[in-house]
This record gives structure tokens, sequence and C-alpha cells, in this order.
């Protein structure tokens, strides 16, 4: 219910503040009348009793939250972006470290979710550069400083790899997302689009798929499964149609992004498509290990944040160095 006031109440007339902005208008409208299409699919499905219904109505609800977060933070300040990103990045870090067993101190916690802002800074200030070097200094002289005067020797190495890949993953890689709204903020919201699109349409291809498959044993042949012990319901079929796709709406959206060539946009939209499969695959992989289905409860559906945004970690960093290697 609060779903049904709260997002028509700040969408709608954020969207309509973009109006004279046509690049921005076309793209959210677009996003728009996407999501509202799924929603009405869905919501059938939901009426029909499929069990599908309430995890993808919910995957749906959080797309309409981001559509909602990045219109507020195109319609107020740019600061609004670093803090949006700011906060789900440290619940995202925050998921992530409770995965292991071994739980960290409040300590290092507190040292690990404090780079979140700090690194952010560095984007927003414009050293972009700076960002490896820190991060380097971080994973090299502090980390393992820091677990030594812990004196805590047991599971170390498994603490220090956990920490460490946590502020990759979820600080530095996504940190570049603050990096691309200072320099390139239709860039950046068409790799938000892009990467969640794949993620929306992957069961809808799947499941067109997997009809198509049913009494084709060759096409089972053709369609294998990438990593059935990670994700037993991922193939390289769908993986093929996702990036086809992503390479079809790069093209559409041409017009919003004209600094951009075509060669570009055709290998990006491909690269967002793998990375995006891949994202999932490895957050789903971590998950395993530890014998979780969901990463946290916070987000729609009772799901976590990671589970949400687990593509954006590899396809982010790619878009900001893409558009890096061009400009030079």
């Amino acid at each position: 219910m609060l779903n049904r006031i709260a997002l028509p109440l700040i969408i709608l007339p954020l969207y309509w503040k973009l109006h004279d902005q046509p690049r921005f208008f076309t793209l959210f409208t677009l996003c728009i009348a996407i999501l509202a299409f799924f929603t009405v699919l869905i919501a059938w499905m939901s009426r029909q009793g499929k069990k599908s219904a309430p995890e993808l109505m919910a995957r749906t609800v959080t797309f309409w939250w981001m559509v909602a977060l990045f219109l507020i933070s195109l319609t107020t300040h740019p600061a609004a972006t670093a803090l949006f990103l700011g906060i789900f990045s440290a619940l995202a870090l925050y998921e992530y470290l409770s995965f292991a067993p071994e739980r960290f101190s409040r300590p290092m916690l507190s040292f690990a979710l404090v780079q979140v802002p700090l690194n952010l800074t560095l984007h927003y200030v414009g050293q972009s550069a700076l960002s490896p070097v820190y991060f380097f200094l971080l994973a090299a002289l502090a980390v393992p400083s820091l677990l030594v005067l812990e004196n805590r020797p047991e599971s170390s190495l498994m603490r220090y790899g956990t920490l460490v890949s946590g502020l990759g993953f979820f600080v530095f890689s996504l940190g570049y997302a603050a990096a691309l709204a200072q320099k390139a903020i239709m860039v950046l919201l068409v790799c938000f689009f892009l990467t969640e699109i794949r993620d929306l349409s992957s069961y809808w291809l799947g499941k067109a798929l997997a009809r198509l498959q049913a009494n084709r044993p060759w096409l089972q042949r053709l369609n294998p499964k990438i990593a059935p012990l990670v994700s037993p319901n991922k193939t390289w079929g769908v993986g093929l149609l996702s990036v086809l796709l992503l390479m079809a709406l790069a093209l559409a959206l041409a017009p919003l992004l004209p600094d951009l060539s075509t060669f570009f946009l055709l290998g990006w939209a491909a690269l967002l498509g793998v990375l995006g499969l891949m994202g999932d695959l490895v957050f789903s992989m971590f998950k395993r290990q530890f014998g979780l289905k969901d990463s946290g409860h916070l987000m729609p559906g009772s799901t976590g944040v990671i589970d949400r945004i687990d593509a954006l970690v590899l396809t982010i960093p790619a878009t900001y160095f893409c558009t890096l290697l061009i400009s030079t």
C-alpha cells in the first residue's frame, strides 16, 4: 500500500520537472513505460496464482524506487546522488560482511563502513584517479595491520579476504558511479537502465526459451547451463539473448548519447550484458557457500540490497573505464 501511494507522489511531479530536458525526459519516459508494463503483467500473474509473481513484483518495485531516487538526484542537487550511493553502498557492504560465520568486531566494521564516504568524497571532488591507490593502501597496509591488532589469528585469512573483497565490490567499484555522475550522468543512467533491464528481462527470456526447447532436445544441447552448482537455472542461451537485447536497446538509445559512436554503444552493451550476468552469478556463488538464499531482508520482498545491485558492482566500473578510455 505504501508503494502505491508514495511512488506516484514522488515520481510523477519530479518526472514532469524534466520536461524541459528532452534527453532525460525521454529516458525516464521509457523507464516508466517498461516498468508499468511489467507491473501490470506481474499483477495479472499474481491474480492467476503464479508462484514467481511475489518475487518478480518485489524486484519491479525496487526498480521503481531506483527511478524515484534518480529523479530526486536530477531535480535537486548533485550531492543527492552521492548520498544515495553512499547509503546503498554501506548497506550492501554491511550485508556482505555478515555472510561469513566469523563476525567482524565493531571497530573493524566501523573502519570498513567509514571508507564509503571517504571514497565517495574523492570522486565528488574530482580525484577519481586516487581511488585505486587508496584501495591498494587499504588492502596492503591498513587491513592487515588492523587484523593483527585484533589479536584473532583464527580464520584471519578468511576475514582479510572477505573485508578486502567487500571494500573492492561495494566501496570502490560502486564508488565509480559518483565519478560518472559528475562527468557523464546520462552514461550512468543508461548503464543503470541497461543493467536492470537485463536483470528484469532474464526471467522472461528464460521462460520463453524453456518453452521452445521443451520438446526439442537439439535446442537443449545448444543452451547449456553456465554453472549449475552456482545457479542451476542460468544458461548460455539466455545470456546471449540478454546481450542481443541490450545491444538493440543501446542502438535505440543512441540519440540520447550523441558523443558515443555506434561501435562503442554495441560493444558497451555487450559488455554490460556479460558482466551483468557474471555479477549475478558471482554473488550467487558467495551466498551458496554460506547456505544463503537472499543476502538480507531490507528490500521489498524481504530480499537484500546485494540481491538488487549485484550486477551493478561489475557494470559500473566497466562503464567508467570504457568512457575513460575513449576520452583519452
